[in-house]
């Protein structure tokens, strides 16, 4: 484990894949809000409300920073471990959002715009997600690469 070995990054390689669930939820959960600063509580559930945007799109706002601080994090701890330079660190969606009404939503869940379908569909908005490839080998490199790539969780 990496913390065993002291932050040593050359005892041997890392793999490391983690998923998050956090907007995997049901309706009736709540996101963590104590996660929150007060200001980002604030822009969820007053500034957004007040611009028209659904509550249940804020919800699922606030369930995603959480997973932010988290990504943010490993970054940090990879960083200050000297094994950033060392590593690649790759995120993805896992499916794309869920654009389907619950019994009360004013709006559905999530947006695949422009893309046709949703989450559990075979059309691209079910199967094409973002992502992206972070390296500081490739950090002279600015290249956008337009390709097939599969995951899955």
């Amino acid at each position: 484990d990496f913390e065993a070995t002291g932050g040593d990054t050359a005892a041997q390689p890392l793999f490391m894949w983690i998923a998050f669930h956090a907007v995997h939820r049901d309706d009736d959960s709540e996101p963590p809000g104590s996660l929150l600063t007060e200001d980002q509580f604030t822009y969820l559930h007053q500034t957004l409300p007040s611009h028209g945007i659904a509550t249940n799109r804020a919800r699922l706002a606030e369930a995603l920073i959480p997973v932010d601080i988290a990504a943010r994090k490993v970054v940090d701890t990879l960083d200050a471990a000297g094994a950033l330079d060392h590593s690649v660190v790759i995120v993805h969606s896992d499916n794309g959002g869920d654009t389907c009404h619950a019994i009360g939503d004013v709006a559905p869940w999530g947006s695949n715009w422009p893309l046709r379908g949703r989450k559990m569909s075979y059309f691209e908005g079910g199967v094409r997600v973002p992502g992206f490839v972070h390296s500081a080998r490739f950090a002279a490199r600015r290249d956008t690469a337009r390709c097939t790539r599969c995951g899955c969780d």
